[in-house]
Formats: structure tokens, C-alpha cells, sequence
């Protein structure tokens, strides 16, 4: 079991390595066709996109099986993943779908979005919940009022999505679930880099690569460079997904330190003296 949970984070690594050299290799980089965009939206109907969808699915399943913490925390780390992956699984469904019939089935890709969105806020949930143990500040002690909270939130966004996607309210959907995921992903970044730092200092790197992953995949997704924004085989939106993969996979290791680290340090704190006034109350 433990040889399997350290083994993934180095999946998650080398997952997006292969996309990733696989959109090198197959794209035009002297952008001979390059004439109609491809990425994004319901018409996506490339390959490297359905294939990073499901990369992106097949990396949080062992996420979800390997949840770091105990209690409240591992429950909520596992949620988050087993959302993404099932969510990200449905955008391949969705694309594939569109790709072999030519009818994109909006309800499939509306619940992937959502799901996503439920898996980004109980993750930070998660988060906070595994900072108890390190951080003194009373507003994150009680579980159950930070899970009203992030549930009654999660309900909001969830609606919010939904009724942007139908066009009942004057906002489009992607803003709704952009801001959600910036603001998800910002806080993450801030609270798991303070715990980290107080807790192991040498693996802040993990929080901060995570962050860098994610912006670098938002910057793609607005840029559309080429040519990967023409290409009719590994477009800018599964660049962007490999990116998120990286993520995820920092994410991870993040977080595990989080959960795990500080339930190993209060056994190995122990101070010598106390220990041995412990040990002389026993023998009396």
C-alpha cells in the first residue's frame, strides 16, 4: 500500500511528460494549416483533448484511493479527487460523443464543469481541516462550521453554473467557473504555502510548482499559442490539461505533507525529560 501511494506523485509527473511530448511530436510547428482555431468550446473534436481529459481522470483516481490525513480531511481529499476524476472523466465522454456523432450533449459536460468546481472547493476544505493540527486560529478549528460553509458555498456556485450554461442568468458559464477556480486555486496556494512553511520549509517547492502549473495552463487557455491552436490533433486545450496535470500531481504532494507530517510530529516532539517523568509515573 505505501509503495503504491508513493507512486503518485510520479505518475501524475510522468502522465503529463507523455502528453506533453506527444504534442510536440505531433504538431505542425510550421503551421502550414494553420487556419481554423480548434480549442475550446463544444466543437473540440481532437484527439489530444480527449485523451487529457482522461489523462487528467486516470491521475485523480489514485488520488482518491491515496488520500493522505485521517478522518475529516482524508474524506474531504478523497472527495475532491473522486470528483475531478469523474468529472473530467464525463468532458471525454461529452467531446468524444460530439467527435463520433456530430451532437455535443451539453447536460454531460455541464456536470463534468461542476464537478471540477466541487472538487476545487473541497479540496481547500480539506485543507484548512488538515491545518488544525499546525495553526492556532480558532476560525478553523470547528469542522462543522467550515464544512456549512464550503457545502452551502459549493450548492451556490453549482447553481450558479447551471443557470449560466442555460442562459437564465446574464453571465457566461466559463466566467462563473474561471473566477471560482482562480480564487480556489489563490487560496490554496496562500494556505497550504504558510502550513508548509511552517511545517517543512524544503518541500514549499510543492505548493509553489503547483500554483506556477496552474497559471501556466490559464495562460495557455488565453493565448492559444501556435500551433497548437490550429491543430487538429494536440490543440491549446490539451496543452493546458497537461499542465493541470502537473498540478494536480504537486498538489498532491502538497497536501500529503499537510496531512501526514504534523501527526508525526507530535510523537517524535517529545521532549527527552517528560518522557522519562512519564516512564517513572508508570513503574509507580
Amino acid at each position: 500500500w505505501n509503495v503504491a501511494k508513493r507512486c503518485v506523485v510520479p505518475w501524475g509527473a510522468i502522465a503529463g511528460l507523455v502528453f506533453l511530448c506527444l504534442g510536440l511530436g505531433v504538431n505542425d510547428w510550421e503551421c502550414q494549416n494553420c487556419s481554423v482555431p480548434t480549442g475550446g468550446g463544444y466543437d473540440d473534436v481532437t484527439w489530444g483533448t480527449i485523451a487529457t481529459d482522461w489523462g487528467l481522470a486516470f491521475v485523480y483516481i489514485p488520488m482518491s484511493i491515496f488520500a493522505p490525513g485521517i478522518g475529516v480531511v482524508r474524506a474531504a481529499l478523497c472527495s475532491a479527487a473522486a470528483c475531478d476524476a469523474v468529472a473530467w472523466f464525463l468532458a471525454g465522454v461529452a467531446h468524444l460523443i460530439k467527435a463520433t456523432t456530430g451532437v455535443f450533449h451539453v447536460p454531460v459536460f455541464i456536470v463534468s464543469v461542476i464537478g471540477t468546481t466541487i472538487g476545487r472547493i473541497m479540496r481547500l476544505f480539506g485543507t484548512l481541516c488538515a491545518m488544525r493540527s499546525v495553526w492556532p486560529c480558532a476560525c478553523i478549528q470547528n469542522a462543522k462550521v467550515l464544512a456549512a460553509i464550503f457545502g452551502s458555498f459549493s450548492v451556490a456556485v453549482s447553481v450558479m453554473i447551471l443557470l449560466a450554461e442555460i442562459e437564465a442568468i446574464p453571465v457566461k458559464g466559463w466566467i462563473v467557473v474561471a473566477v471560482n477556480q482562480v480564487l480556489m486555486v489563490l487560496l490554496l496556494f496562500i494556505f497550504s504555502t504558510a502550513a508548509i512553511l511552517k511545517i517543512r520549509a524544503k518541500a514549499v517547492w510543492a505548493p509553489i510548482t503547483a500554483f506556477l502549473m496552474f497559471v501556466l495552463g490559464a495562460i495557455v487557455n488565453l493565448i492559444k499559442p501556435n500551433p497548437f491552436k490550429y491543430s487538429i490533433d494536440f490543440n491549446d486545450n490539451a496543452l493546458f490539461h497537461t499542465f493541470f496535470i502537473w498540478e494536480a500531481a504537486a498538489s498532491f504532494y502538497a497536501l500529503e505533507i499537510l496531512a501526514e507530517t504534523p501527526a508525526r510530529d507530535t510523537t517524535e516532539g517529545v521532549h527527552p525529560e517528560s518522557d522519562k517523568h512519564h516512564t517513572a509515573k508508570q513503574h509507580v
